[in-house]
């Protein structure tokens, strides 16, 4: 009865270098939902859950992206949203993903 050794990390694939300088359009999640306060234009916050496609490009020296950093920016970065606010996210969220 040996217990099956297992290894502590997993490689990072998206650090790692893709040679075939293959460039993809659109990678990500979609449908991805999650509850936030939408802020009206008069500043009225308003409970929801939005439903959100995240999808960056992934340049030619990249081999992926990981998938769990579009959830983990909705849960630092989404509590309340607004209109004037979207664009920080997506700013956020390209910088972050560097896409």
């Amino acid at each position: 009865n040996s217990i099956p050794q297992f290894p502590t990390l997993m490689a990072d694939v998206q650090d790692s270098a893709d040679h075939r300088s293959i460039g993809i359009d659109e990678v990500g999640i979609r449908a991805i939902r999650h509850p936030l306060l939408f802020r009206d234009r008069d500043g009225t916050a308003q409970p929801s859950v939005a439903t959100f496609d995240m999808f960056v490009n992934l340049p030619p020296d990249k081999k992926g992206a990981h998938m769990s950093r579009f959830v983990a920016i909705l849960n630092e970065r989404v509590h309340e949203l607004s209109i004037a606010g979207f664009g920080d996210l997506l700013r956020h969220t390209a910088e972050r993903l560097e896409a």
